[in-house]
């Protein structure tokens, strides 16, 4: 990866005709997006936590553009809830979503995912059996990452949930999933 850096950073300067375009076409994106950094020390973090994913500069910015720009709002009629009650999985995106600032960073919303869906597994289905509760435990964690991941990246791959919600900021992060789920 240490070689590919260069590589990257001139590739993303040549694109910079680009990101300036969006940058200085709508200043409050700009700044919600960047949130007091820099564009290189924001697209370093990016680089460091897609790494493994990299094949060239730009399949990358292809890839992460979500983290560039507001992805566009598309259809929200359909959350996957994989029978889990609608206003539950919300409520437990809800609790993600209220971490405070502090603790906004990929190991802490790491963590607090992992508590969100044993505690949210745990109130439906707390029988004893293994195979039920582990079940459950996968239905939780497909349902909130697909759903989160949908109203912060429109589904997109990239890096995991706690290092996007991380790399974007906590503001964006809640903007991005209170218009998606308003808009719904």
């Amino acid at each position: 990866m240490k070689s590919s850096r260069p590589r990257i950073l001139r590739f993303l300067r040549g694109k910079a005709s680009l990101l300036r375009r969006v940058y200085h076409t709508d200043c409050n994106i700009r700044d919600r997006i960047l949130a007091g950094r820099s564009l290189r020390s924001y697209t370093m973090d990016l680089l460091q936590q897609d790494a493994r994913n990299y094949i060239s500069p730009k399949q990358f910015l292809q890839r992460n553009l979500f983290f560039f720009t507001e992805p566009p709002h598309r259809d929200t009629s359909s959350i996957v809830t994989d029978d889990i009650p609608e206003q539950d999985l919300l409520e437990h995106i809800d609790s993600v979503m209220a971490t405070d600032v502090m603790s906004w960073t990929a190991e802490c919303l790491e963590a607090r995912l992992r508590t969100v869906i044993k505690q949210a597994h745990g109130s439906i289905m707390d029988t004893g059996d293994p195979k039920k509760m582990k079940d459950s435990q996968q239905t939780w964690n497909r349902a909130l990452y697909h759903n989160m991941r949908k109203a912060l990246m429109r589904g997109s791959e990239g890096p995991s949930l706690a290092h996007t919600m991380a790399i974007l900021g906590r503001e964006v992060c809640r903007s991005r999933y209170q218009a998606y789920y308003s808009s719904k």
